[in-house]
């Protein structure tokens, strides 16, 4: 600041000069409240008398009509008072003007400039100066503030401003909720009638989640709907249903439920579109809900049969078995692998096994539909080798928590792996104590032989055989003639001729061999995490019966096969002429 004979204006001119941008401040933004409280007055009631039919879309529509006439205020009532800047002798030549003085005032403040020298007589200029300064002492420059149409829009925004703290001491929780909506809330604004709860078949929602999420329901399925009120309670109310996809409306009365206070339910026999609720419960209301009728997933069975490994050289494989089939049959010790397909995305697969439930699990998680779930093979079940006939039920749950209307169910029945097949045959009972008679034998089994001997029993002349007709112990044994070794191709048809070397047993006239041809089909491993070597199953061919004798009872044998062989030709030759025996 100068330090001139004029340094007091100049100080007191800067002070005019921001209380004035002070002034027009407030004067600007005092008119734009004004407006904002002005348009939230005739918003609220607006607001609160249309609740039940405005949606979120038609008071996004009342904000911005409210938000252009508040932009119509600003440019109308602010933007001229925040516009254009008052230099010195912009705010000297308004004094000058308000008091009726001459131009010595203005004509003082510019002989100050450096350059006023060069414009005329130096004592003129500073006669001008001393006269503006001796006068400037009796000036009020604070005459020049706005002060009259500040007090003016200070007194209207004092008006509106009580206008709302009145309606905020009577009913604070309205403003509350209107100012919840006036950011596109979903507050309601308070009721004689409370909606406590809310129930969609059985399920329980709160009423401020009402309508935040679409809630899934089974096409079809009966809809029942259920308010739970408080305070004061009416004699019913309503559920009004718009149909998604049809556009039709229909309201779903809800009577009173007997022996419960404050609950309200009403019955829809069956839910075929899509909906869109909203309940009314005296002046009690929800927002509108969306209702999703969503077919059950549709779920689709893959069993696959692995037969077992033994089985594998006669060029089996694994086998897909139709789809729609559950009823089928597999070779007894084969692994069934289930697999299912939805056109859903599944949150849980049970198989339940003779009424034992397995969790299945997501097969290779992708974003495509539809989705493949398998029984893993990392647990031990009933499939992983089939050893009796096995029902099954397959229950899945969506994401939408819908599940079949009925479990998938099934049978899978078994194929037996029969017993091998022996039969066995020699030329003559009578034999010598060291011989070696010759035994024709032949095995077969459905898919693979593991063992072939002869079994042994020897009973002494004199000696009675026990009741289950067996020889005593020590008089038995085995030789075998046929082992399946590991890595070796099964044979599933064994024929052959076999000498039994007597020898050894130290027979002696008058003892008798009974000799049997036994046989054990191969069942090879079970699937699974922990494989176990199966048992296979045995049979035997008649029992074979040899006489120990000696040479002369060899030769007496032979004479009584030929009288038998005669007889028997006799008989043939008669039969074939027709000639019957004389009786």
């Amino acid at each position: 600041m100068s330090m001139t004979a004029l340094g007091p204006l100049h100080r007191r001119l800067s002070r005019l000069k921001r209380r004035r941008v002070g002034y027009r401040w407030l004067t600007a933004y005092s008119a734009l409240a004004t407006a904002v409280l002005l348009v939230l007055a005739v918003a609220f009631p607006i607001d609160w008398y249309f609740q039940r039919s405005m949606d979120v879309w038609q008071r996004l529509f009342l904000l911005v009509l409210g938000a252009g006439v508040v932009i119509w205020a600003f440019r109308r009532y602010t933007r001229p008072w925040l516009g254009g800047r008052e230099s010195e002798l912009d705010l000297a030549l308004m004094v000058q003007s308000r008091e009726h003085i001459d131009t010595d005032l203005v004509a003082a403040l510019e002989f100050e400039w450096p350059e006023a020298p060069t414009w005329g007589s130096v004592a003129l200029e500073e006669a001008v100066i001393s006269q503006a300064a001796t006068q400037e002492r009796h000036i009020n420059v604070m005459k020049n503030l706005p002060a009259r149409e500040l007090a003016r829009r200070i007194q209207v925004l004092g008006l509106v401003v009580v206008l709302w703290a009145v309606v905020a001491v009577f009913i604070p929780q309205h403003i509350v909720a209107f100012l919840q909506r006036l950011l596109l809330g979903s507050a309601h604004y308070p009721t004689q009638t409370q909606i406590d709860m809310l129930l969609v078949n059985g399920r329980e929602i709160e009423p401020a989640q009402w309508g935040a999420q679409p809630i899934h329901l089974r096409h079809g399925q009966p809809l029942r709907l259920e308010a739970r009120c408080s305070r004061e309670l009416p004699g019913s109310g309503v559920a009004s249903l718009s149909g998604k996809g049809s556009g039709l409306r229909a309201d779903l009365a809800l009577a009173a439920v007997e022996g419960q206070s404050g609950a309200y339910a009403g019955v829809l026999p069956r839910l075929i579109d899509s909906v869109r609720c909203q309940f009314f419960v005296g002046d009690a209301w929800t927002d509108p809900a969306d209702l999703i009728a969503s077919p059950p997933p549709a779920v689709e069975l893959e069993p696959e049969v692995i037969p077992p490994d033994y089985t594998r050289h006669e060029g089996a494989a694994a086998t897909k078995v139709p789809r729609g089939m559950r009823q089928f049959a597999v070779l007894e010790g084969s692994q069934v692998r289930m697999t299912i397909r939805s056109d859903k995305r599944l949150k849980e697969a049970i198989l339940t096994l003779d009424e034992k439930p397995y969790r299945m699990v997501r097969h290779e998680p992708s974003d495509r539909l539809p989705e493949v779930w398998v029984l893993t093979d990392d647990e031990e079940t009933p499939l992983t080798c089939v050893l009796r006939p096995l029902r099954f039920s397959l229950q899945v749950t969506d994401t939408d928590e819908q599940q079949l209307e009925r479990p998938l169910e099934g049978v899978v029945r078994i194929q037996p792996d029969l017993p091998p097949r022996v039969a066995a045959a020699t030329r003559t009972p009578f034999v010598l104590p060291v011989a070696r008679p010759t035994i024709y034998f032949r095995a077969i089994d459905d898919h693979a032989l593991a063992r072939v001997w002869f079994a042994y029993e020897i009973l002494h002349a004199g000696e009675t055989p026990r009741e289950d007709g067996s020889a005593p112990e020590g008089r038995t044994g085995e030789v075998n003639v046929y082992q399946l070794a590991d890595g070796q191709t099964p044979q599933r048809d064994l024929e052959d001729v076999r000498p039994l070397d007597l020898a050894p047993l130290k027979l002696v006239k008058g003892d008798t061999v009974r000799v049997t041809v036994w046989a054990k089909d191969y069942r090879g491993r079970t699937a699974g995490p922990k494989p176990v070597e199966r048992e296979g199953k045995s049979t035997s061919s008649e029992p074979m019966v040899f006489q120990v004798t000696d040479e002369q009872g060899i030769l007496a044998s032979m004479l009584e096969a030929d009288r038998h062989s005669a007889r028997e030709l006799k008989t043939m030759i008669q039969r074939e002429l027709g000639i019957g025996e004389s009786r």
